[in-house]
Parts: C-alpha cells; structure tokens; sequence
C-alpha cells in the first residue's frame, strides 16, 4: 500500500493560485501534482502486472478554505476546555496565538526541517497540529488535536488525567456537545457552519474501534 501526499499538499497551499489564473505563477501547481500521480500509478500498475488488481482511493477531497473554526477556542467558550491560569499559561498562550504563526511565515524552510529533527520539544514547536495549548486537564472534559474536526473526551481510565466517567456522565456530555455544535453559525450570515456530528460507533467498527 503507498500513500501520496502530493494531491493533498497542492491543494491545501495552491488552491488559491489554481484559481487566480494564467497571471499566477503557481496556477498550474495542483494540475501538475495530479499528472505527476498519474504517471507514477502508471509506473505502480504496469510494474504490478495484468494479474493485480489495483484500487486507487481518495483520502479527501478539497475546496477553497475561507473561513476556519477554532475548535478548542469555542470549547472553552463551552465551559469544557480550560487552560492554565497564571503568568506562564498566559504567556505560553500568547506565544502560540501571535508569535509562533509569524515564526512560521518567516523562519526558512532549512531552519525549519533542523528544529523538527533536534527534539521532542522542537518537533512539536514546529508542527502545525496537535494540541498546542496549557491544558488544565484536571477541568477539561472535550478538547481537539488537529484540524480535521475530530473532538475527543478527557475519559477516566483511558485517558492520563482523564475526568469524564463512562456510562450516564459521558452520554449526556456527547448529546450536549452534538446540540451546541449544531447551533455554531457563522457570525456574518447567521448560516450554521456544521451539517452533521457523528459518533466513532456510527462509523466504524471492528476489534480496533473504540
């Protein structure tokens, strides 16, 4: 099994190029990306021989990104996702909301790729997912890593410093969450930004879901 980023990666960063026409430079970044891909499966397929089948999938697919949701900021707006208090959670904050994005733009692309490989720490200064901020897990109960949308229960006996208890406790803060995020609207046009909430046991299942 392979996977290609390539598709995903122009898309994400040239989608605005791609549409801006002939005038810009990079307009042609995402059509090329897929050439390529179709010229390497090509390779892949007639390497593989006439006896093999093979099955090409999607892992997403793309459209212009003009606006974005800040998951953790509005569960902290929920009352369910509490930071640090203090002067380091402050300042820690404050350096991932206005420092780190800047640092980013601006810090080579070589200097970057150097801090991911030193450390721990560094790789995590450097990624641009994940969970970022000076979590009080003793008061929270849901939170967010990423940005593909995914919430995650603080669970008692699961998680590290998990509070959530499963049974009564747990249903009730799922049915809560899945009412309050349907009413999350966009502040200009009053149209609710989230069409449908799944739970991981409508999706999936198997030995390995949880």
């Amino acid at each position: 099994m392979l996977y290609f980023i390539d598709a995903a990666m122009a898309q994400h960063y040239f989608w605005a190029d791609m549409v801006a026409g002939q005038d810009n430079p990079y307009h042609d970044v995402v059509a090329s990306a897929y050439k390529n891909l179709d010229r390497a499966i090509g390779r892949l397929v007639l390497g593989a021989g006439p006896d093999v089948v093979t099955f090409v999938m999607s892992e997403c697919g793309a459209g212009p990104l003009r606006f974005g949701v800040d998951l953790n900021r509005w569960l902290g707006q929920q009352g369910l996702l509490h930071t640090v208090r203090g002067p380091l959670g402050g300042l820690r904050q404050a350096i991932e909301d206005r420092v780190l994005p800047v640092a980013r733009r601006i810090v080579p692309p070589a200097v970057k790729t150097a801090l991911t490989r030193s450390s721990l720490a560094s790789r995590s200064w450097a990624s641009s997912s994940g969970l970022r901020l000076a979590v009080d897990w003793s008061r929270t109960k849901v939170f967010s890593r990423g940005k593909e949308g995914n919430l995650f229960v603080n669970l008692a006996g699961r998680d590290p410093q998990g509070i959530v208890q499963r049974g009564d406790e747990f249903e009730e803060l799922l049915g809560r969450v899945s009412d309050a995020i349907h009413k999350l609207a966009d502040p200009n046009s009053g149209v609710p930004v989230v069409t449908s909430v799944a739970r991981p046991a409508q999706l999936y299942s198997g030995p390995a879901a949880v």
